[in-house]
C-alpha cells in the first residue's frame, strides 16, 4: 500500500485513534502505530470531552441533544482532517531531508 495514499492515512489515523479490528491490531503493531486514546495518553481528554458532554445533557434535561452532537462531530472532522495534513507535512519535510 502506497503511504501517499489516503486509504493508508485512514488506516493510520484508525490505527491511532483504537478503530481496531483482531487483524489491523497485527497491523498496528508491524506498523508500530500507537493507539492514542488508551489510558494514560490522551484518553483523560477523551474522558473528560465527553463527561463535559453528559453534563450539558444533564443541564438541559435531555438523553440527546443534536447541536452538541453536531458540535462533536464537526470537531472530530476538523481533527480529522488536520492529521491527515500534519502526515502529508510530516512525508513533505522528509523528502526535502539530506
Amino acid at each position: 500500500m502506497n503511504k501517499n495514499s489516503q486509504e493508508f492515512k485512514t488506516m493510520v489515523y484508525e490505527l491511532m485513534n483504537g478503530f481496531l479490528t483482531e487483524d489491523e491490531a497485527a497491523i498496528n503493531k508491524a506498523l508500530g502505530v500507537n493507539n492514542e486514546f488508551e489510558e494514560g495518553k490522551l484518553y483523560e481528554f477523551s474522558e473528560r470531552l465527553y463527561q463535559a458532554k453528559d453534563r450539558l445533557y444533564d443541564k438541559l434535561g435531555v438523553d440527546d441533544d443534536p447541536d452538541i452532537e453536531m458540535m462533536l462531530e464537526c470537531f472530530e472532522k476538523i481533527t480529522e482532517g488536520l492529521c491527515y495534513k500534519m502526515y502529508d507535512y510530516g512525508m513533505q519535510f522528509a523528502k526535502d531531508q539530506p
